[in-house]
């Protein structure tokens, strides 16, 4: 089989209140409830008029996803990998469940080489209703609504001063089954960790979901002129590798406005013994160090006497209780940056 094997696209779909009758209709996924009903005709375009107060229901259903596959391979290290549940959920293969997923925003990774059949398999998401399970919470104090703070999953969409209510569920993200190589990259991660006239210092790691034998990890740093300028390649033994590397006369990224934003490229590949590519992952990045100056005002400086001005403003009626003062100034690549919008 391919080691990756999408299984977007059509799903079935249903959703039940609590002392209704559940009701199907056809999904799509990547998506969510609201696209999928206004697509079926269940939902009014929530986008005309007062329509959006319609679809209000939905943040106090449940729902659920399903769908059939095929499947004829080895399942050694066999995952399914959702790349985005919205929010709290079960997930089942052949009624067998997998897990419990309560976060928008990040991916979620099941092995299934026990759980998978040869032949026809069927994959089913519960989903359940954010409002409810997060009832009976204690209350916080948050603009616009409370429940939302309890909830690992986007806050506008509960409400904002610029946007509708659009409590939504759904598989937001694609779906795959996968098949890990000899040894796969899980993540790389690269950052700038030193910056002066003599060049930068450089920290890059590569984490690894799986390590085999006799496989090897070549990794790159290229310029943003297409120039390799850093190389190694490197047996893969432990499922961490890291290095801190200099860079000669780096191209610096720099702010909007204060000058050009270069971004370097950092190749990941991993190669087996005979050359084959068994895993990559690349990243871009900009060169720059970043770090905030906060130091307290002295009397009689600008900065003192504008915060006395802000101290002794009637709105807030004297609940300002500091004497003393300290404002924040960010820099990047040793330099002071003026900081606009909120």
């Amino acid at each position: 089989m391919e080691r990756t094997i999408s299984l977007n696209g059509q799903w079935t779909g249903r959703y039940w209140s609590a002392d209704a009758l559940p009701i199907q209709f056809e999904a799509v996924v990547p998506g969510c409830a609201h696209t999928d009903l206004l697509r079926a005709g269940i939902l009014k375009d929530y986008f005309q008029g007062y329509a959006a107060n319609d679809s209000q229901f939905i943040e106090k259903a449940n729902f659920e996803y399903s769908r059939e596959f095929e499947f004829d391979g080895c399942a050694d290290g066999l995952r399914i990998v959702f790349k985005g549940l919205d929010t709290f959920c079960d997930v089942f293969l052949n009624e067998q469940k997998l897990g419990y997923c309560d976060d928008m925003f990040v991916y979620h990774s099941f092995d299934v080489s026990s759980v998978i059949k040869t032949g026809r398999n069927q994959l089913r998401v519960r989903f359940y209703s954010p409002i409810e399970v997060v009832s009976g919470y204690p209350e916080y104090p948050a603009a616009f609504t409370s429940e939302r703070v309890h909830i690992r999953r986007m806050q506008c969409t509960f409400g904002w001063d610029w946007v509708d209510r659009f409590v939504t569920m759904g598989i937001i993200g694609d779906v795959l089954l996968e098949q890990p190589s000899v040894t796969e990259i899980d993540c790389v991660y690269v950052s700038t960790t030193h910056l002066d006239d003599e060049g930068a210092e450089i920290y890059i790691q590569a984490d690894f979901e799986k390590v085999g034998n006799n496989t090897w990890l070549e990794w790159e740093i290229v310029s943003p002129d297409g120039e390799t300028v850093w190389h190694q390649r490197r047996i893969v033994v432990e499922d961490t590798v890291d290095s801190r590397i200099s860079i000669a006369s780096p191209q610096l990224w720099w702010p909007n406005g204060y000058g050009e934003q270069p971004l370097y490229s950092f190749n990941v590949r991993v190669l087996s013994e005979d050359g084959a590519l068994l895993s990559e992952k690349s990243t871009r990045f900009g060169i720059r160090t970043i770090r905030v100056l906060e130091l307290f005002d002295k009397p009689g400086s600008l900065e003192y006497e504008q915060s006395l001005k802000v101290k002794e403003a009637p709105y807030l009626q004297g609940n300002d209780l500091n004497e003393e003062f300290s404002c924040f100034t960010v820099i990047v690549n040793g330099k002071k940056v003026f900081c606009k919008g909120a």
